[in-house]
Formats: C-alpha cells, sequence, structure tokens
C-alpha cells in the first residue's frame, strides 16, 4: 500500500515536471514574440549602475527558490550569455534592439488605399482648394525659439520608423 502510495507521488511529480516545462517554453516563446529578451550580466551591470527614475528594491529569498525548474529548462534549451543566476529567477529587458511587427497590417493598409483615394478625388475635382485654403491672415506672433538638448544623446542610438502611409503601394 505504502509502495503504491509513493509510486503515484512519483508519477505526479514527474507530470507536474512537464507540465511547468511545457509553461516555461511557451513563456519564453510569448516573451520573445513580445520583443523580450534574457538580460544578460552586463546588461544587468548597465542598468544597475545607471540613474533610473523607478528604483523599487526587490528582496527575494533564495532559500524559497526552485533551483531544479530553470536549470533543467535550460539544459534541454540552451541560451547564449545567461546572467549568474540563470538558476534561480531570470529578468527580461526591453527597450532598444529593432523591434518588430509580424502581421498582414490589413486595417492600416485599407486606411492608406482609401486616403489616397480620397485625397486624388479632391485634387481630380477641385475640391481640395475649397477646404484647405491657405489663411488670408498670416500669424505675426513671433515663435519662441525652443532649445533642444543633445548633450547626453547617445550618436549610437538609431530610431528608424517604417510607416504604412509613407510606402509606394504596387500589386
Amino acid at each position: 500500500m505504502v509502495l503504491k502510495n509513493w509510486s503515484s507521488r512519483i508519477s505526479l511529480l514527474k507530470k507536474v515536471d512537464v507540465f511547468e516545462q511545457d509553461f516555461l517554453a511557451s513563456l519564453f516563446q510569448v516573451m520573445e514574440k513580445s520583443n523580450f529578451k534574457i538580460a544578460t550580466d552586463e546588461e544587468i551591470e548597465v542598468a544597475l549602475s545607471a540613474q533610473y527614475r523607478l528604483n523599487l528594491p526587490i528582496v527575494v529569498n533564495e532559500n524559497k527558490l526552485d533551483k531544479r525548474l530553470f536549470t533543467s529548462y535550460f539544459a534541454k534549451h540552451p541560451q547564449d550569455d545567461l546572467p549568474y543566476f540563470a538558476d534561480k529567477f531570470i529578468i527580461f529587458r526591453r527597450g532598444f534592439g529593432i523591434d518588430r511587427l509580424n502581421s498582414y497590417f490589413i486595417m492600416p493598409k485599407i486606411n492608406t488605399i482609401i486616403s489616397r483615394f480620397w485625397r486624388c478625388f479632391l485634387k481630380v475635382t477641385g475640391l481640395k482648394r475649397l477646404f484647405f485654403r491657405k489663411r488670408s491672415a498670416p500669424i505675426t506672433e513671433d515663435p519662441k525659439s525652443i532649445e533642444i538638448s543633445t548633450d547626453n544623446s547617445d550618436e549610437s542610438l538609431y530610431v528608424e520608423r517604417i510607416r504604412i502611409e509613407k510606402m509606394k503601394l504596387r500589386l
């Protein structure tokens, strides 16, 4: 009777381990699709040395952490540049690098086609001049000069946004 009880517990623990590994695989896949990456040791050092606006102290009781969970996951799914604490917990980062969206973008494409057709219609019929006339009285206020400080800007940071509205349409 006791032996049967132990064997059922062992099989239950194996099932739980399988479910945990499946959950971690799904979690890492969702995080990757959401453009989150596992923070490396170098990135964590940079984050700790930087002055962030939100800096919450986090205390982790490492005695209560399951060290087998991530160890067995990374044994089956090896990753490069894991932090030194990857057997206990994982920190994801997001915010730099290439942000990619994968989709058909049906509604933005339809909106672009409609707006281009509408602009063409207004131009051909001459209604564009009626709706979008220039103001007769120019604004005489002196615009205040705005100074933009670029002292702390990072020259290696480059952002390119590709918009559907700016793309050439073709069939």
